[in-house]
């Protein structure tokens, strides 16, 4: 399990650094770099343009980039910083929670590190326990403190908990603030006063700054979007099932003073409970359900003889299992990219026929898009000073910073937004002048298709069959008629935009 969970690790980690200067285009890592360059521009998150993370993860690509660090560079810097920091607070509070079980501990780390090791392919610095675990350990650092007369004190800690944790993502932050409260109060001889205290802090950090309100109501709008993947009787999702079972059965027969740490990781995943429901797929569920698996086995560890046999076979299923859930899901969602930014990667030394071979030898639905890939830095928009008050629409992966926006504006591709936001930008939009790029409206108001490559999964990961079949509409629809009503004032603009009246 180790040598698996170590070689799946350093060959993403590596990966990422290679490649990180084609980082732009890719995965999740455009997400930020691209919301990163938006900050530089002096835009500001939650209000200016939409962001469902932690400020820490753009404002801190900005710095490294103002420093001369490239974009890719950067990123693929701060996963691979932000997911080793993410390991050492996991092995924290595995270790906190096992207490005299050491040996058992480190086996449910190696569980929870195999299980995770490729998320770096992903790109992005939302999926690494950095985002989940690091305030998180600092709390159970705290609550574990041997000295109980300053518990009370330590409830008036609980708005700081939430504010660091809210730099890194807005529900990490609820959540931990909120457990930090519940657990310092029911360890205190003098509830009334840490409630009250508790209460008193969590509400002043929460309203201390109108971005924190305004990032919770964009999260908010998030959830409601038609992005979410509905729950089925998948592997992962009964196996998450069995861990809250077993972790509820523990809790219930531990008192808060026993074990103040597994009490806080409990309720801390109660917290977590909708993002992991919300959108079922297994790297969601083992990145915000963690504290279910880590308390499932510390039940198995302190139950009967009978249930410490079962012990291994449950890190073994959940670690190889949730290995494999994402080995299949990265060759059939990030095989073409991961091969396209390889191919751009090396393409000064090699012929420039390798290009035409490898495209050729590409499925039929995918030979399009890595032209499009490859050809990128090419295909880009060149307009130096659009008119003032313009706005410039292109799907995600496309979105740069042009000369004087008034509001950069920008469409996500199809499901990624919600009703309102469109909503809100039809009406933006209406009687303006917008630089229109050439596949948006393909991409925003054509019916979502799971691509033919996920079929060979679907025995083990059978909600995206279920997603094609019930997913709900875009919420576009009055923008997408409002896009093809559009009076084209020129077309053939540098970078495959038109520019149109709406």
């Amino acid at each position: 399990m180790q040598n698996v969970g170590l070689i799946g690790y350093v060959l993403s980690i590596l990966f990422l650094i290679v490649a990180s200067k084609n980082l732009e285009g890719y995965g999740e890592a455009e997400f930020f770099l691209l919301r990163s360059a938006l900050v530089a521009a002096g835009k500001i998150p939650y209000i200016d343009f939409d962001y469902c993370y932690g400020p820490f993860f753009i404002y801190s690509l900005s710095f490294l980039r103002s420093i001369g660090l490239s974009a890719g560079f950067s990123e693929a810097l701060l996963v691979t910083a932000e997911s080793i920091l993410g390991y050492a607070s996991i092995f924290y509070i595995v270790r906190a929670v096992f207490g005299q079980y050491q040996s058992a501990a480190r086996l449910v780390f190696m569980t929870l590190f195999l299980a995770t090791c490729l998320s770096a392919l992903v790109g992005g610095q939302n999926y690494t326990f950095f985002r989940f675990s690091t305030v998180l350990a600092l709390a159970c650092f705290i609550i574990n403190l041997k000295n109980s007369k300053f518990i009370e004190v330590y409830s008036l800690l609980s708005g700081v908990i939430f504010i660091l944790g809210w730099i890194i993502s807005p529900e990490v932050g609820l959540a931990v603030g909120v457990a930090f409260a519940i657990v310092t109060t029911l360890r205190s001889k003098h509830t009334l006063i840490s409630t009250f205290g508790a209460i008193i802090s969590l509400f002043t950090a929460f309203f201390c700054d109108k971005i924190i309100l305004q990032s919770y109501a964009s999260l908010f709008q998030f959830a409601q979007g038609t992005f979410n993947f509905p729950g089925f009787p998948s592997f992962h999702i009964l196996l998450l099932f069995l861990s809250i079972f077993l972790s509820t059965a523990y809790i219930a027969k531990k008192s808060v003073k026993e074990n103040p740490v597994a009490w806080l990781l409990f309720v801390y995943s109660i917290g977590m409970l909708p993002a992991v429901l919300g959108r079922c797929d297994s790297g969601h569920v083992i990145f915000n359900g963690f504290g279910f698996f880590i308390l499932a086995g510390r039940m198995l560890v302190d139950g009967t003889e009978r249930e410490k046999k079962y012990f291994s076979a449950y890190c073994a299923l959940t670690g190889f299992g949730f290995f494999l859930l994402s080995l299949i899901a990265t060759i059939c969602f990030n095989l073409l990219p991961m091969g396209a930014v390889t191919a751009k990667t090396i393409l000064p030394i090699l012929p420039s026929e390798f290009t035409q071979i490898f495209i050729e030898r590409l499925p039929p639905l995918y030979q399009e898009k890595a032209l499009n890939f490859l050809n990128r830095g090419v295909d880009e928009m060149q307009i130096s000073q659009p008119e003032e008050g313009s706005y410039v629409l292109s799907p995600r992966s496309n979105l740069k910073i042009l000369g004087k926006i008034n509001t950069p504006y920008f469409v996500q591709n199809n499901g990624a937004a919600t009703a309102n936001s469109y909503e809100e930008l039809a009406i933006r939009l209406k009687g303006n002048i917008v630089y229109l790029r050439y596949n948006l409206i393909e991409n925003l108001c054509s019916p979502y298709i799971v691509d033919p490559s996920a079929t060979a999964i679907l025995f083990l990961f059978p909600t995206m069959l279920f997603s094609q079949k019930n997913y709900p509409p875009t919420g576009a629809e009055n923008i997408c008629v409002l896009l093809r009503n559009a009076r084209v004032i020129s077309e053939g603009v540098p970078g495959g935009y038109a520019k149109v009246q709406m």
